[in-house]
């Protein structure tokens, strides 16, 4: 989705992932952004993170600065709406867009710092996000206990929130938009204001060093495919397909995935157990953190 709202002639899209709310706005969170000082060290801190060298993107610090100058009052977001919009302003376009996944938990913050903003939410069939999260992570991929936990949240906001008309949530399923995509990224630009414009689809904004998937055989395509609908049907293992649809089903029933018949061998039967355990015990940890963190 990125790649198609970067390649419309009005919109400058991150090159890459950007953590600015949900990463960066924690890390600073509590800090007095009124003060010059601090402004300085945040606008330096976004600027010289990696995957702003990655992206290639070279900001200038005082012209950032000068911009905040004109704001009645500076919030730590303020910081990260005039990065951007030095960005917008750099690749000559008139509005600008962030991907980052789980950044939907950040909404609240976000909207409070930009109440203009519009949020693209897209959802996927959980079982074919674990699919492709272990393709591209490997074994640095969240387990499917977490997976599947944010997952099931993640959904239920975007349903909640569309649901209630919420103007600035966008909710797409990633099967639609591969089934129909002119019609779908259509939508979408009503939602935020824009004129479809048929080069979307093209994709001309997708970073030639990015790749979308950890699969070999589509890992640098540049359309829009349907090759991964559905992937986990060979890829996923019963008994991980099996615990997605025990703690997701009700979810997944609401967004049209319908559960896969699943028969497990004995072997599947103790890994379903095992990934039960560990789910038991990631949430333990949780709650251990919480109650540190509020104690």
């Amino acid at each position: 989705m990125r790649d198609i709202l970067g390649s419309h002639p009005e919109v400058a899209m991150f090159p890459g992932e950007l953590p600015l709310w949900r990463v960066l706005g924690a890390e600073w969170a509590g800090r007095d952004a009124s003060r010059p000082e601090v402004q300085q060290r945040l606008v330096r801190a976004v600027l010289e993170d990696p995957r702003m060298r990655r992206a290639g993107v070279a900001l200038e610090v005082e012209a950032i600065l000068a911009s905040l100058c004109a704001e009645p009052t500076v919030a730590i977001g303020t910081v990260f709406v005039h990065v951007m919009r030095e960005y917008a302003r750099q690749v000559g376009r008139a509005r600008w867009g962030l991907k980052d996944p789980l950044t939907e938990f950040c909404v609240e913050q976000i909207l409070a710092d930009l109440p203009r903003a519009a949020i693209v939410h897209m959802i996927r069939d959980p079982r074919d996000v674990v699919v492709s999260q272990r393709m591209m992570w490997g074994r640095r991929a969240r387990h499917v206990a977490s997976m599947t936990d944010l997952w099931r949240r993640s959904a239920e906001l975007a349903r909640l929130r569309t649901a209630r008309g919420d103007a600035a949530w966008v909710a797409v399923r990633y099967e639609d938009l591969v089934a129909d995509p002119a019609a779908v990224v259509s939508k979408i630009c009503a939602a935020l204001g824009l004129a479809f414009r048929p080069q979307m689809l093209e994709l001309s904004a997708r970073p030639s060093w990015w790749a979308i998937s950890g699969d070999p055989g589509v890992r640098h395509r540049r359309d829009i495919f349907g090759a991964a609908v559905a992937r986990h049907v060979r890829a996923l293992a019963p008994a991980d397909t099996c615990f997605i649809q025990r703690r997701a089903g009700e979810e997944m029933a609401r967004w049209g995935y319908a559960p896969r018949p699943i028969r497990l061998g004995a072997r599947d039967r103790a890994r379903l157990a095992l990934s039960v355990g560990q789910e038991v015990a990631w949430r333990a940890i949780r709650r251990l953190r919480g109650a540190g963190a509020t104690g």
